[in-house]
């Protein structure tokens, strides 16, 4: 698989690696990117945020600048988790468990063991 926008492309060394590659390369092929500008919250306005939020980057995201969005929600809105996942692109995978957990969390309910 060639280098794609969300990171370096992993040696396919399982089967199920193959296959996960074979599903994205269509996606790559036929997505239409967002072409707006991103919206950009200010300092001030990370710091009024009052309901729950989670932040889940990769250090080698390619499309959003992961280290800078890291460093700002820690000092305008420190009660804010980030979770900075090393040598991660965009393309976030496993994270289905952690976001069931913060939602569950949010709601009450005892994370997921």
């Amino acid at each position: 698989m060639p280098d794609l926008a969300v990171g370096p492309t992993p040696a396919a060394d399982t089967v199920q690696e193959r296959a996960f590659g074979e599903y994205v390369m269509p996606i790559h092929k036929y997505f239409r990117p967002r072409r707006e500008k991103l919206p950009v919250f200010t300092d001030g306005g990370l710091g009024t945020l009052n309901m729950p939020v989670q932040v889940t980057v990769g250090s080698r995201d390619r499309l959003l600048d992961s280290h800078n969005t890291r460093r700002c929600l820690q000092q305008a809105a420190p009660r804010v988790p980030v979770s900075f996942i090393p040598e991660t692109g965009h393309l976030l995978k496993n994270q289905a468990q952690p976001v069931l957990d913060f939602l569950l969390a949010t709601q009450g309910a005892p994370p997921h063991a």
